[in-house]
């Protein structure tokens, strides 16, 4: 089993594949307020990896300070949810 100590948070791997992530999650203290965008700012790379990793589409988009993203999305299979990213399409899990 993989144990990672960050900032105070344990995290294993068990956590990560219950969020269905099939790349490497990044945790990141996020303080800054997100706004929201058009879908047409959002950066391709951020796309294809909603594209690849979750076969969903991006419905509502929001952006923070540190060009980080926070993503409403839908697939077919499920109902929408809510991810996090930075500009190049690796996933965040923000910490407050």
């Amino acid at each position: 089993m993989l144990v990672v100590f960050i900032c105070g948070m344990v995290v294993n791997s068990k956590t990560i594949a219950q969020n269905n992530f099939s790349k490497k999650v990044k945790l990141q203290k996020t303080t800054s307020s997100f706004k929201k965008i058009e879908l047409q700012e959002v950066p391709p790379s951020v796309i294809n990896a909603v594209k690849n990793d979750f076969k969903a589409i991006i419905v509502n988009a929001y952006i923070n300070s540190y060009k980080e993203y926070k993503l409403e999305i839908k697939s077919s299979e499920s109902s929408s949810r809510t991810v996090f990213t930075n500009s190049e399409g690796e996933w965040i899990k923000p910490t407050k």
